[in-house]
């Protein structure tokens, strides 16, 4: 709660608030904190404490009304108070009316009416874990809390990367191992040989959560604390491996990889040289008496699925080339002796790693409408062109909002692979994580993109002009920014298949197709 205590009075007021909170519970909390008695000893702290009341305890109570209403008091006192604090606290309303209608209804009604909201509220969230100048305190809480709004939409890939960024800012901190702990747990249902890994690695975060027991009871409560015990309750005794940091690989490609977390592997501490991206799901389930409509007698998500990961590990590979300096940069450059460019005065890239770096930037980002279309395969959609910013709309001109009847009876049926397959196009809209880099894909399709050295200060990306000039710092991490939506998309997209082929394969005789995965030396000639 944002609070000023420079004066007694206003902090005496604070204490009881929380006193009262703690031993009388929420309603009692709220019934004091709305005395108009409090608005004479000091106006900004007893609006504060007022909207905090309605927030978190209108989320216990799930009082919507109380929600908005404090979500409305946050607002307003966003205006006048220049605090991040209050931003936070913006943020957590937004977030706390999202849950309270996802309780009220499915996971997917509530994204769908409220999906707006909760895009606020993370870009709220990012901005403030990545303010520099904000408490370490504050910044820990606002990535907790954005790796929660992810964890909530299935999205447990990027949720445990947020938790590791809550973690680099404060190693100890309980909420963040706790909950990082049991997302770990539902990770690891779709790893298959490397589910104990994550499971060991799931049971020391609840461990050490524990450990932190102030700091979970401050921050989540006896709730949390009582729900991190009873996971641990899972194990019959403590796993007597307790592995620590990664593997260190020998190639510099996969110590690249690895401090990226471009594997398409969720058990960092198990990958190897020889089992780097194992990602596949299991099996299809069709009627025995279905002829196949292709020359082969598997079914073609197979072959579609396999060219997904080959150009993801393609635009991996490309982008790494056109990143990597010392001996291997030098070794590149010689394929461009020879090659004269104008030199314009601006401090352009012309060179071959940065061509790569195009090339990888094209590679990546067109390969989320190959997952659109391959989802359109699988559902059956029949859509002759789709893009996977809304693979899961009806028609997007016609009714730009509406669900695709397909998509729906899959989140109907809870297939939390396709919500967060809906819920990732969020970040690529207006305002959204990724908003840039989809902007960035259309203009590297439609005109022309120049990367600058930025030796005379940073460039700014005009995505409107024909020429479209972008820093090379920036480029960089748009390169890393569109592998990291690939991975996790892809992740998503096995889980929604084993879901889907899970719920099929108990309801229908139908013959199951096992995938068998091919070594890569087997497909060479």
């Amino acid at each position: 709660m944002a609070a000023s205590e420079e004066e007694e009075p206003s902090r005496q007021h604070l204490v009881e608030y929380r006193r009262i909170l703690e031993c009388e519970g929420p309603t009692a909390a709220v019934a004091y904190a709305r005395q108009p008695r409090a608005a004479e000893v000091h106006p900004a702290m007893y609006a504060q404490v007022l909207a905090g009341a309605l927030t978190d305890c209108g989320a216990e109570l799930v009082s919507a009304e109380m929600v908005a209403e404090g979500l409305r008091m946050w607002r307003e006192l966003r205006v006048t108070l220049n605090d991040p604090r209050v931003d936070y606290n913006v943020a957590n309303a937004l977030f706390g009316s999202w849950s309270l209608r996802s309780r009220a209804s499915s996971s997917f009604d509530a994204w769908e009416v409220g999906h707006a909201e909760l895009r606020e509220a993370r870009t709220t969230y990012l901005r403030i874990m990545s303010d520099a100048g904000a408490r370490a305190e504050l910044r820990v809480q606002a990535a907790v809390n954005l790796a929660n709004s992810y964890d909530e939409l299935g999205r447990t890939v990027e949720a445990v990367d947020m938790y590791d960024r809550a973690l680099a800012i404060s190693p100890r901190f309980g909420m963040a191992l706790g909950n990082r702990g049991m997302a770990l747990m539902r990770l690891a249902r779709t790893t298959r040989t490397h589910r104990a890994a994550l499971w060991r690695e799931a049971y020391w975060n609840l461990h050490d959560a524990l450990e932190s027991d102030e700091d979970v009871l401050r921050f989540g409560g006896l709730g949390a604390r009582d729900r991190f015990a009873k996971e641990l309750t899972r194990w019959e005794s403590a796993p007597t491996d307790r592995r620590s940091g990664t593997r260190v690989f020998p190639d510099a490609f996969g110590r690249w990889c690895e401090a990226n977390k471009l594997f398409l592997h969720f058990s960092q501490r198990c990958a190897t040289a020889r089992s780097r991206d194992p990602l596949y799901f299991e099996s299809f389930h069709e009627p025995i008496d279905v002829v196949p409509t292709h020359s082969s007698s598997l079914p073609p998500m197979f072959g579609a699925f396999n060219v997904l990961k080959q150009e993801y590990v393609t635009a991996r590979l490309l982008t790494w080339l056109s990143l990597v300096d010392g001996r291997e940069a030098r070794s590149m450059g010689r394929y461009g002796r020879g090659v004269s460019y104008i030199d314009t005065l601006d401090h352009a890239n012309h060179d071959v790693q940065t061509g790569l770096g195009k090339q990888a930037f094209q590679c990546g980002v067109n390969l989320l409408d190959k997952i659109g279309s391959t989802l359109d395969l699988y559902l059956g959609m029949q859509r002759p062109k789709q893009y996977f910013i809304d693979w899961w709309k009806l028609n997007k001109n016609k009714a730009p909002e509406s669900l695709h009847n397909t998509v729906k009876s899959e989140l109907d049926a809870r297939n939390v692979g396709i919500l967060a397959l809906c819920d990732l196009t969020e970040d690529l809209v207006d305002s959204g994580r990724y908003f840039d880099l989809e902007q960035l894909r259309h203009a590297a399709t439609h005109r022309t993109v120049v990367v600058h050295s930025e030796v005379e200060g940073s460039i700014t990306m005009r995505l409107r002009d024909n020429v479209v000039r972008v820093g090379a710092h920036q480029f960089e991490r748009l390169l890393l920014d569109q592998l990291t939506v690939a991975r996790s998309a892809l992740s998503y997209l096995v889980q929604a298949i084993d879901l889907r082929e899970a719920r099929r394969a108990a309801t229908s005789a139908g013959a199951g197709t096992p995938l068998v995965a091919i070594p890569a030396k087997r497909l060479r000639n």
